[in-house]
């Protein structure tokens, strides 16, 4: 059974830099392999090292392609500092504490705590950017939604479609029910009344029908005949 001591060997780090730890958005192989560098620093009370990417690769048991990619981006991050570069071999390391340097560290609050100040990592609030077919869909809303919205909407419901996939599917819709509005200059009664005349048409005989259905078949639908067949 493991017993970790303290007399067995420990890494001294500042509380201070463990608060910013905590805080620093990094990804998971980024922060096995910062902490990998403290060991091999901090962990023999050293501020720098020679360390491999043989070494890295081994430790955080992936390639050495990966531990290069890794490794470059601590350091494109300020995190790690590239002391030495022998001939791009042997190069060595160390961790830069200076957290106001790094690149994912933004800006910092501070405050008093036992009458000692403390610096706290406060990110910008996350803001939820729109997909193209949400923005399209609440532009449409917003923009047309006494005629655009009510024709496809009509649609949707005449067909039976499931709520998940007529949000999913709403922006395809918005260029032909356009089209058969413009057929009627924006009358949305008009092509509505047209849509439930057509599900009856067309189901009568058994064909399935959409939206450009019922443009290519508007002057059918409109005759007189048709009319009686509807009425």
């Amino acid at each position: 059974m493991n017993n970790p001591q303290l007399k067995n060997g420990y890494t001294s780090i500042a509380n201070e830099l463990i608060e910013i730890f905590i805080q620093t958005e990094l990804s998971g192989q980024e922060f096995r392999l910062m902490l990998f560098i403290l060991r091999k620093t901090y962990g023999y009370h050293k501020k720098e090292d020679y360390i491999s990417l043989t070494q890295m690769a081994k430790a955080l048991r992936i390639s050495m392609m990966r531990a290069s990619q890794v490794i470059n981006s601590l350091q494109k991050k300020k995190i790690i500092t590239l002391k030495e570069n022998i001939e791009g071999k042997t190069k060595k390391y160390q961790f830069n504490k200076s957290y106001e340097q790094w690149i994912p560290y933004r800006k910092t609050d501070s405050y008093k705590k036992n009458d000692t100040t403390l610096k706290v990592l406060r990110k910008k609030p996350y803001r939820k950017t729109d997909s193209t077919k949400e923005t399209l869909t609440k532009e449409t809303t917003t923009k047309e939604k006494t005629s655009l919205q009510e024709v496809i909407d009509s649609y949707f419901s005449l067909k039976d479609y499931p709520e998940k996939w007529c949000k999913q599917n709403y922006p395809r819709h918005c260029k032909p029910a356009k089209r058969l509005l413009a057929l009627t200059d924006n009358n949305s009664d008009e092509v509505m009344m047209m849509v439930k005349k057509a599900k009856k048409y067309f189901g009568d005989k058994g064909l399935s029908w959409k939206l450009e259905t019922v443009e290519k078949n508007w002057n059918e639908i409109k005759t007189s005949r048709g009319r009686k067949r509807y009425g």
